[in-house]
C-alpha cells in the first residue's frame, strides 16, 4: 500500500506559490521579500521532494532468514534443536566451504524480541554473520523459545498458557545450554565461540553460573551491549511502568495473554504503511521510535527500515518482558524472575529470587558497549562489570569478573581468531594502554571507512545498451540488423533477428537458454561476444527466441492474458518452435544446411527437436552444444533441490491464483535490479555473487556488464517450462517429457510416466563443451549425455567455467569460441 500525501499538503504548496507569486508582482523593490520568497519556494520545492522520495522495495522484506542467507549466495542449513524442558529451537547455519580440515565454529545469539535475522539484515557487506562467513567460519544463528521460529515443544503448543511459562532463567537454563551442546556434537568441535547481543549475552551468563561446564565450551564470549543489571535505564515507558509490574502481569494472566507479541500479519501490515513508504516516514520511525526506545544514534540507515522492522517483535513471553521491570526495580544485581514472597520461597527456597553471581563465569568476555545506549546505559555496565577505568568508546574486555583492573585489547579485524593468538598479552589498564589503544583503533578504523567509502562510491558506469533491444544493440555495435517473424504450427509468432552477411554465406543460428532471449548472444563487448565475431568473419547470424519470452509474445488466436497461451513445456519448444525457426531460416536464405549453437536449454529442446522431428538432422552441418541441458539428475543449486520436491503443489497453487507464465521482470524487476545492483561496482559484485550461488562459482563476469546481464535475464517463460526442470531432477538419470500425472501420461503418452527420449538415435553430428564448475548442467549430468549420444563429435571440459561463463565469460573468446568458430565449415 502506497500513503499519498494529503491534500492539505498539496494546497500548502499551492498557496505557498501563490503567495510569493504575488510577493514578487507587488514588491518588486524590496529585497527583503523576494529573498524570502525564494526561500519560501525552496523549502517548498524541499518538502516536496522529500515527501515523493519513495523508499526502495527490499524483497528481502518477506523473507525468512534462511532465505535471506540463500539470496545473499550462502549455503544454509535449518536444524531443531530439543531442549531438557521440551521446547523445539529452530537454528540457522551458514556452513563453512566444504574442506577436510574443521573450521572453527561461530555462535551467535539475538536480543529479546527479535529473531536470527537481526543478524541477516544489513547489507552482506556490514553484516556479521556474512563477515564470518566470508572468513571461513561455521556460523550458527540462535533463535530463543518463543519467538517466530521456535514457537514448538513436544508436548505443548502455542495456544496453551504452559506453553508461555518461561522467563530469562530458562533461556539460560535451557535453550543456551542445549543449543550450544547440539552445535558441538553436529560439528565434532570441544569448543565453540559465541557472540551474544543484549539478552543474547545475559543468557550465557546465566547458562555458565548454572552450568559451570558450559565455560569449559566456550572458548570466547563477546557481549555486545550486554544485558545485566538494568537498574540505570532511561526509557521513560519502562520507568514509568516498572512498579506496576506485577499488577499488570496479573491482568494479563487474567486475560489469558501470556505471550506471543509478534508483529506478523497485522503489525508488520502497520510497519509497512506507516514507515517504509518514503523516506520521509523511515526517518520519522528512526527519530521516534527507535530513538526513544534504545537511544539516540544517526547510525541507521533508512533504506534499510524494512528489513530492521521485520526482524523486530518476533515474539516472546510475558514473564520475558516483566522480568526487565522487575531488575529494574532490583537495583544493581542480575536477578532470577521474582515469583513473590511465597512463589520464591518454593523456587529459591528464599523470600527474594536468585542472584546471579557473575564472578563463577570463567570464559573470558569481551564486552563492547555505547556510550548513547539507553537500555544497556553506561553505568549498567561499569557497576555490572565492575571496571576500575570507564571508556565505552573502545572495545574493552575484562579477564574475569571479579574487578581485577586487567584488560586485553581483542584483534580488530578478526576478533574470534580460527586459531589461538600466540601474541596476546595481557595489560595492565593504565591510561597509556588507552590512548594506544584508543589510536590504534581509530587509524585503523578511519582507514577502513575511508577505503569502504571510497568503494562505496565508485559508481558503475551507465552503459546505454541498458534500454536497448538486441536489434537496436546490433545496430549500435555497427552492425546490419533484420528482424524477422515465425509463425509454428500450433500458432506461436516468434522473433528472429538476424545479422546478415553481405553474399550468401553459412548459416549460424544461436538459441539461448531458459529465461534468456537473444539478446543474450550479444551482452559482452563485440570483441568476446559470439554472435559479432560470427559476423566479423562473415557468417550469416540469426538469434532465435523461444515462445514466451518477451520477443515472442504474440499468437495468432491467443493473448497472454489467456492461461491457454502458457500451456507448453520443453517438449512443444522442442517440437514446433526449433522445427519451425530451421525451416523458415533454410529457406529464407536458399542454405541446404545450417551450424546450431545452444546454451543450456537450447541444447535439450534441439535434441527434442531432432527426435520427433527425424529429417532434421540432415539439415545440421553441426550442433555445437554449450552446457548443454539433458539428465537434470545430479545439479547442486540448493535453493533449487530445496524447492524441488514440492514442485507439483507449488505449480498446482500458481495456477489456482491464475499465474501460467509471465516471468518477466520489465517493469519494476528491471527497476529493482537497476536499482540494487547497477549504481556501484560494490553492488554489482554482491549481484553476481547472487549469480555465481545459483550457477556456479567463477570470477569470470566483468562487474561492469551487469547491468546488461540484468536486462537479459527473467525475460519470461511458462511455469511448466520451469516446473519440468524439478521433474528431471526428481526423475534422476534420464531426459524425460513433461509428466501430466498418471491420468494425464496414460493420455498423452500411453503409459503412467512420461516418454523418455532416447538421444542415441539423433544423427546430427554433436560436440559439446561443458563447464567443471557448472552448478546446473554438472559434469555428471554432461558425462550421463555423453554416454548417450552416438554421433558424438568430440566434447572438451573447461574446467573453472560455470553455467554463466559460455554466453557471458569474459575469457570466452579465448577459452571457449575460438574452438566453437573452428569447428563451424568456412563461411
Amino acid at each position: 500500500m502506497i500513503v499519498e500525501p494529503p491534500k492539505c499538503c498539496w494546497l500548502a504548496l499551492f498557496t505557498i506559490t501563490l503567495i510569493s507569486n504575488d510577493c514578487v508582482g507587488q514588491h518588486q523593490d524590496s529585497i527583503v521579500k523576494r529573498a524570502l520568497v525564494k526561500s519560501w519556494r525552496k523549502k517548498a520545492e524541499e518538502y516536496k521532494v522529500r515527501l515523493l522520495d519513495r523508499l526502495p522495495t527490499n524483497e528481502e522484506r518477506s523473507y525468512t532468514p534462511p532465505q535471506v542467507i540463500r539470496n545473499r549466495g550462502y549455503p544454509v542449513e535449518i536444524h531443531q534443536v530439543t531442549t531438557d524442558d521440551g521446547y523445539i529451537l529452530e537454528l540457522h547455519r551458514i556452513p563453512p566451504n566444504s574442506s577436510t580440515t574443521p573450521k572453527k565454529v561461530v555462535f551467535l545469539q539475538h536480543g529479546v524480541l527479535q529473531n536470527s535475522g537481526v543478524w541477516t539484515a544489513n547489507p552482506t557487506s556490514r553484516s556479521l554473520a556474512f563477515l564470518l562467513a566470508d572468513r571461513s567460519y561455521d556460523v550458527w544463528l540462535g533463535n530463543f523459545r518463543g519467538n517466530s521460529f521456535s514457537r514448538k515443544h513436544t508436548t505443548l503448543n502455542p495456544s496453551e498458557a504452559e506453553f508461555w511459562k518461561f522467563s530469562w532463567d530458562e533461556l539460560g537454563n535451557h535453550d543456551i545450554p542445549s543449543s550450544i551442546d547440539y552445535v558441538l556434537k553436529f560439528t565434532g568441535q570441544s569448543q565453540l565461540s559465541y557472540i551474544g547481543y543484549s539478552l543474547g549475552s545475559a543468557a550465557v551468563f546465566m547458562g555458565a553460573v548454572k552450568h559451570q561446564e558450559l565455560n569449559s565450551k566456550i572458548d570466547i564470549v563477546i557481549a555486545l551491549a550486554p544485558l545485566s543489571t538494568f537498574a540505570h535505564v532511561t526509557i521513560d515507558a519502562l520507568r514509568v511502568f516498572a512498579p506496576w509490574v506485577a499488577h499488570i502481569k496479573d491482568v494479563l494472566d487474567f486475560m489469558g495473554v501470556y505471550g506471543w507479541f509478534d508483529t506478523e500479519v497485522l503489525g508488520d501490515n502497520i510497519f509497512k504503511i506507516v514507515c517504509e513508504q518514503t523516506r520521509m516516514q523511515a526517518q520519522l520511525c528512526i527519530d521516534y521510535f527507535y530513538n526513544i526506545f534504545v537511544g539516540p544514534s544517526k547510525n541507521l540507515d533508512p533504506d534499510m527500515i524494512p528489513l530492521f522492522n521485520t526482524n523486530l517483535m518476533r515474539g516472546t513471553s510475558v514473564k520475558v518482558i516483566a522480568q526487565f521491570a522487575q531488575n529494574y526495580n532490583a537495583g544493581e544485581t542480575l536477578q532470577a524472575y521474582d515469583y513473590g514472597r511465597e512463589g520464591n520461597m518454593l523456587r529459591y527456597g528464599s523470600h527474594k529470587p536468585l542472584t546471579y553471581d557473575l564472578r563463577n563465569v570463567t570464559v573470558p568476555v569481551y564486552v563492547f558497549s555505547g556510550g548513547a545506549d539507553r537500555v544497556v546505559t553506561p553505568l549498567c555496565f561499569v557497576k555490572s562489570y565492575c571496571f576500575n577505568v570507564l571508556l565505552t568508546t573502545v572495545r574493552l574486555v575484562t579477564s574475569e569478573f571479579d574487578g581485577s583492573t586487567i584488560c586485553r585489547i581483542p584483534p580488530l579485524l578478526r576478533p574470534v581468531s580460527p586459531y589461538p593468538r600466540k601474541d596476546t598479552v595481557m595489560l595492565p589498564c593504565r591510561w597509556k594502554c588507552w590512548w594506544f589503544a584508543l589510536l590504534t583503533l581509530g587509524s585503523k578504523k578511519w582507514r577502513t571507512k575511508t577505503k569502504s567509502g571510497i568503494a562505496l562510491f565508485d559508481r558503475l558506469p551507465r552503459n546505454v545498451e541498458r534500454s536497448y533491444s538486441p536489434p537496436q544493440v546490433i545496430k549500435h555495435r555497427g552492425f546490419p540488423v533484420e528482424v524477422h517473424h515465425v509463425t509454428t504450427e500450433d500458432g506461436y509468432i516468434l522473433e528472429l533477428h538476424r545479422i546478415p552477411s553481405r553474399t550468401p554465406r553459412k548459416v549460424v543460428f544461436l538459441q539461448h537458454g531458459v529465461l534468456q532471449s537473444s539478446g543474450t548472444w550479444l551482452v559482452n563487448p563485440s570483441s568476446r561476444s559470439l554472435a559479432f565475431l560470427l559476423a566479423e568473419l562473415s557468417y550469416d547470424v540469426w538469434l532465435g527466441n523461444f515462445r514466451g519470452n518477451r520477443f515472442s509474445r504474440k499468437h495468432t488466436t491467443l493473448t497472454p492474458d489467456e492461461a491457454e497461451f502458457w500451456k507448453f513445456s520443453w517438449d512443444e519448444i522442442g517440437n514446433y518452435d526449433i522445427p519451425s525457426v530451421i525451416n523458415y531460416i533454410l529457406t529464407e536464405t536458399g542454405q541446404s544446411k545450417l551450424s546450431y549453437i545452444g546454451h543450456s536449454l537450447g541444447c535439450g529442446v534441439f535434441f527434442i527437436a531432432m527426435l520427433k522431428h527425424p529429417e532434421l538432422n540432415a539439415r545440421i552441418e553441426i550442433m555445437v552444444a554449450l552446457a548443454p541441458l539433458s539428465s537434470f539428475a545430479h545439479i547442486t543449486t540448493d535453493i533449487f533441490r530445496f524447492w524441488t520436491p514440492f514442485t507439483d503443489r507449488i505449480e498446482d497453487a500458481l495456477k489456482l491464483v491464475g499465474v501460467h507464465g509471465g516471468l518477466d521482470s520489465e517493469g519494476f524487476g528491471d527497476r529493482f535490479f537497476e536499482l540494487v545492483c547497477e549504481q556501484s561496482y560494490i553492488q554489482a559484485q554482491y549481484c553476481r555473487n547472487w549469480f555465481r550461488s545459483i550457477v556456479g562459482p567463477s570470477e569470470n563476469l566483468d562487474p561492469a556488464m551487469i547491468p546488461l546481464f540484468n536486462v537479459n535475464f527473467l525475460r519470461g517463460t511458462s511455469v511448466s517450462v520451469l516446473a519440468q526442470f524439478a521433474q528431471n531432477f526428481n526423475a534422476g538419470n534420464v531426459f524425460q517429457a513433461y509428466d501430466f500425472g498418471r491420468r494425464g501420461n496414460l493420455l498423452r503418452y500411453g503409459s503412467v510416466k512420461p516418454l523418455e527420449y532416447d538421444l542415441a538415435k539423433i544423427t546430427a553430428p554433436v560436440f559439446i563443451f561443458s563447464g567443471g564448475s557448472d552448478q546446473l548442467v554438472t559434469p555428471l549430468d554432461v558425462d550421463w549425455l555423453l554416454s548417450k549420444l552416438k554421433n558424438l563429435n568430440g566434447s572438451n571440459r573447461i574446467g573453472d567455467y560455470s553455467h554463466l561463463d559460455f554466453v557471458w565469460g569474459m575469457d570466452a573468446k579465448e577459452k571457449l569460441y575460438e574452438k566453437v568458430i573452428a569447428l563451424l565449415p568456412p563461411p
